[in-house]
């Protein structure tokens, strides 16, 4: 005679919430159970040299790649016009998600600085100014030669507070 409560056989062959609940806690407790101090500082060690080799590894990319090697190819570059219109910047800015935009007259062979999202916010959406002109925020750039590494460009971009630089043709 079987016993039915309504219940389906998958639930019937389900492990029990208290056997769920003993693997659950014998892992929680497997995780804070301590080590051997030599496991530890042997593990510690272990991680420290892998952080030593990460970072030396970084440094040797730094030297080694130019900037040519990671840079926006000009057809790809989110740059705007020097007599771009308020709204339309505040457009440029949204849909790229971009917070930095280099500024050209003509076109783009012919830059002329970079505008920083902060500088446009703080200078004419909260000021609520009627009249904008972009060259009143501009920043300069920086140029460099494509076969600059990036561990000098990286320095140079430091030393001289730039945040964007633009790729010359040697």
């Amino acid at each position: 005679m079987e016993d039915n409560d309504g219940s389906s056989k998958a639930a019937q062959s389900a492990p029990s919430k208290s056997v769920a609940n003993f693997n659950f806690s014998e892992k929680l407790m497997g995780l804070f159970s301590r080590k051997k101090t030599d496991d530890i500082s042997e593990t510690n060690d272990e991680i420290q040299e892998n952080r030593i080799s990460t970072v030396s590894h970084g440094m040797f990319n730094l030297r080694r790649l130019c900037v040519e090697d990671v840079a926006i190819p000009k057809a790809e570059i989110v740059s705007v016009s020097a007599d771009i219109k308020k709204s339309e910047l505040v457009s440029v800015f949204r849909e790229s998600g971009l917070t930095r935009l280099p500024v050209y007259e003509g076109t783009l062979d012919n830059p002329i600085g970079m505008v920083h999202l902060k500088d446009f916010t703080l200078g004419y959406a909260f000021a609520k100014k009627n009249t904008f002109e972009i060259k009143d925020i501009l920043r300069p750039l920086l140029f460099v030669p494509a076969s600059m590494t990036i561990g000098v460009l990286l320095t140079k971009m430091q030393s001289d507070r730039r945040h964007l630089a633009l790729v010359i043709d040697e």
